[in-house]
């Protein structure tokens, strides 16, 4: 996944495009040197639950905690 993500910014760098990446908290938390390089390069980092479980499957308390988690590492690793 890292590889293929630092390929993709490099990619949309070399083309001067921005764009909004969709992130997991859990992949934020593996690989958080693309989580800044995202920001750093200009894109749009946003949630996308922490693990991406079937988010109509689970309780308000479960669905608020995946989000929440992702929210802190996401804001904790970028700055925003």
């Amino acid at each position: 996944m890292r590889a293929g993500m630092v390929r993709l910014l490099d990619m949309l760098k070399e083309r001067g495009i921005k764009a909004t990446f969709f992130c997991l908290g859990q992949c934020v938390a593996q690989s958080p040197e693309v989580a800044k390089q995202i920001v750093t390069e200009g894109h749009e980092i946003a949630n996308h639950s922490w693990s991406h479980p079937l988010l109509t499957k689970m309780n308000e308390a479960g669905v608020r905690d995946q989000l929440d988690r992702a929210h802190n590492v996401i804001k904790q690793t970028t700055g925003v």
